[in-house]
């Protein structure tokens, strides 16, 4: 092999060593640094009428409570802004996931399980808003949800 060939081939096995050496720090970046449940597209997963919610975040945990129907805890951490023109009172399950495929209700929660926030009542005057932690047990299959405030 000539020597600009030698050169070419030992260029050519750095590159694939540096993108090699690339490939297993991000993939080691990824795993002291793991991806929120949210974040595959938790906007797509809850929906929310925007002039009374704005959504941070939504997290997942395992349920470890047992029964029939396998299911998972959502908890949505919102701004939440009383759009009606009286003061309310907002309470845990007062906040409602309805599950878009199958229309079910699912009922917000306060502190029933170690992954589940503490929520206090709160009134907020009309206009203003509140930042809200709410938990809700959902079946694991659940793919769409909207949130929604019901007074």
């Amino acid at each position: 092999m000539s020597e600009s060939g030698q050169s070419r081939s030992a260029s050519a096995f750095a590159g694939a060593l540096l993108a090699l050496a690339a490939a297993a720090s991000l993939a080691a970046n990824c795993q002291a640094n793991p991806t929120p449940a949210q974040s595959p597209g938790y906007s797509g997963f809850i929906s929310a009428d925007p002039t009374a919610f704005s959504i941070q975040s939504v997290d997942r945990f395992a349920d470890e409570q047992a029964g029939t129907i396998q299911s998972t805890i959502v908890v949505v951490a919102a701004t939440f802004t009383n759009v009606d023109v009286v003061p309310e009172v907002i309470e845990p399950d007062r906040f409602v996931l309805t599950d878009q495929t199958t229309n079910a209700a699912f009922y917000g929660l306060s502190g029933t399980n170690i992954n589940i926030p503490s929520m206090a009542t709160t009134s907020i005057e009309p206009g203003k808003s509140a930042e809200i932690r709410v938990g809700f047990r959902v079946p694991l299959t659940m793919t769409a949800a909207r949130l929604a405030y019901h007074p």
